[in-house]
Parts: structure tokens; C-alpha cells; sequence
């Protein structure tokens, strides 16, 4: 059977038969989707999910070295759409079912829909499978970002914050006291405290402490923006504002917005860099207005 340009299987591993009929129908009616498997889990075998023999009773099995793939994402644009994977639904009858999985998908089971019917898997992958419009786009990176930058504060303020890096705080308590009230410090104590606080690695941890702060208070003003790189078009909300989306080529956007996300996409992921902003990943930042 002809191979479609829009399915993307690695090596050695072949749609299970059942996953093959709805694959194909679904790449057929929409080219622009690409079907490919990134390896999570073991959902290979190299027996079919439904049980099939050939003229002679034999029971088919995938080629020597190859197995079965039961499992499919789809993207458009690099935007990933959703799932398709097919399973058996034990109960009174064991039957093959396909499952359907989007983000769009609100159920008991949360973001999957089963059937056993071909049409209505078809039905369900073309109703769900949209790309996302500016203000869901937004939205969805509003909270990734938002998540993101909390648990990176976090990290950067924690070991000042537990003073960790401190191990003898009674000491640490008795300089201050001696300090204050003007009384000889004890010598052992002074050069325990000192000897902590003048290295380099408190140093260290004070600056990401104090970015940490800096950062925050533009958060707190309500001074920084969203920007989304969505296939060359940056979608960009400021901070606080509730429904205003600005689209903008990246040559139209304000310099001083240039040059910050030029700067962050030379960063690593969940890093914040003084006066610029925050990079979650490489399409999404968060930057000082």
C-alpha cells in the first residue's frame, strides 16, 4: 500500500491494521494534518490488536524485526492537535475500540472519547482536531507561563529564603546580636559567619534571590508581556489585560520587544534574564514591557 507523505513512521514499526483504516482515511481528507509517533511508552507489538489470519488459517503478524504501532499524534504546523490510539474494551465482550484525544474534549473520561464505530471516530478526529484560535492560543499560554515563572521564582529564592546555604543559624543569630548591642563577636562565630557570607556561591544565590525579586515586582506592576511565536506571527497581551490580542509580524514589533525576545531565545527553557524577562520554551515568553 502506498505510503502518504503526511504519515511519518519511524523505523521498523508499521500502523496495526486496525489504526490503518482510520490513519489513512483521516490523512486522505485532511494533508495539511501530519501523523507521527514519538516513543512515550511501549505501544508497539508485533501482533495486530484484532486477531487476523491469511487464506491458509495462519494468524498474520507484523514482518520479521518490525512491530505494530497503536498509537498516533497529529499536529498541523507544528501545533499538536491531539491523539488517536486504538485498544481492546474488556467487559462482557472483549471488542477493539479507537480512541480520540483533544484538549477540546471535555467528558467523564477528561480529554478522551472510545468508540467502536469507524464513522464516528472519523466524525470525532474531524471536529476536534482544530487549530487554535488567537484568544484559545493565548489563553492556554497565559497559564503555562504563569505556572512556569512561579516554580522558577520559586527555585531562585529558596535558598536565601530557607537560608539554607547558613547551617549554624544560632551563630549566625549571636553575630547579629553582638553586632547590634556593640559587644565583642566571638571569633569562632565571626569566622564561621563571614567565611559563608563572603563566598562566592552566597554571592551567587543573593543575585538570583534579588532577580528573583525584581522580577516579581514587575509582575506586581503589571508590567510585563505575553508573547506567542505562532508559526512566525507573534501574538503578544499585556500583562493584566483582559481581552486586547496584538498580532504582529516580528520586524513590527516595538525594538526594545525585539531585542528582548532575541535575547531569550538564546536562553534555556524556565530562565530568567535581568531586565528582559522570562523564556518558558522556544515560542513562548514572558518580557518586560
Amino acid at each position: 500500500m502506498t505510503q502518504l507523505a503526511n504519515i511519518q513512521i519511524p523505523d521498523k514499526r508499521m500502523l496495526d491494521p486496525f489504526l490503518e483504516t482510520l490513519v489513512r482515511k483521516l490523512a486522505l481528507d485532511r494533508p495539511q494534518w501530519i501523523f507521527s509517533w514519538k516513543k512515550r511508552s511501549d505501544s508497539s507489538s508485533p501482533w495486530p490488536l484484532v486477531t487476523q489470519k491469511d487464506a491458509e488459517g495462519n494468524v498474520i503478524k507484523a514482518p520479521d524485526g518490525f512491530e505494530y504501532l497503536r498509537a498516533i499524534n497529529v499536529t498541523e504546523q507544528g501545533e499538536r492537535l491531539g491523539k488517536i490510539w486504538v485498544n481492546l474494551r474488556y467487559g462482557r465482550s472483549t471488542a477493539a475500540v479507537y480512541s480520540v484525544e483533544s484538549w477540546r474534549i471535555n467528558s467523564s473520561r477528561g480529554n478522551v472519547r472510545t468508540t467502536e464505530k469507524f464513522d464516528i471516530a472519523v466524525r470525532r478526529a474531524k471536529k476536534n482536531f482544530v487549530r487554535m484560535n488567537h484568544d484559545e492560543t493565548m489563553g492556554k499560554a497565559e497559564d503555562a507561563i504563569r505556572n512556569g515563572i512561579h516554580g522558577t521564582l520559586r527555585e531562585l529564592r529558596e535558598p536565601i529564603y530557607r537560608t539554607s546555604l547558613v547551617k549554624d543559624t544560632v551563630g549566625l543569630q549571636k553575630y547579629v546580636f553582638c553586632m547590634v548591642r556593640g559587644l565583642p563577636i566571638p571569633d569562632e562565630i565571626r569566622t564561621t559567619v563571614e567565611t559563608v557570607f563572603a563566598s562566592e556561591k552566597y554571592e551567587e544565590h543573593m543575585s538570583r534571590y534579588e532577580l528573583g525579586n525584581e522580577i516579581e515586582d514587575h509582575q506586581q506592576a503589571n508590567n510585563m508581556v505575553y508573547v506567542v511565536n505562532q508559526g512566525g506571527l507573534y501574538l503578544c497581551k499585556a500583562q493584566g489585560d483582559i481581552t486586547d490580542i496584538m498580532t504582529l509580524d516580528f520586524d513590527l514589533l516595538p525594538v526594545a520587544w525585539q531585542e528582548r525576545i532575541a535575547v531569550l531565545q538564546l536562553m534555556e527553557d524556565h530562565e530568567v534574564v535581568r531586565d528582559v524577562g522570562y523564556r518558558y520554551n522556544a515560542t513562548h515568553f514572558f518580557i518586560i514591557a
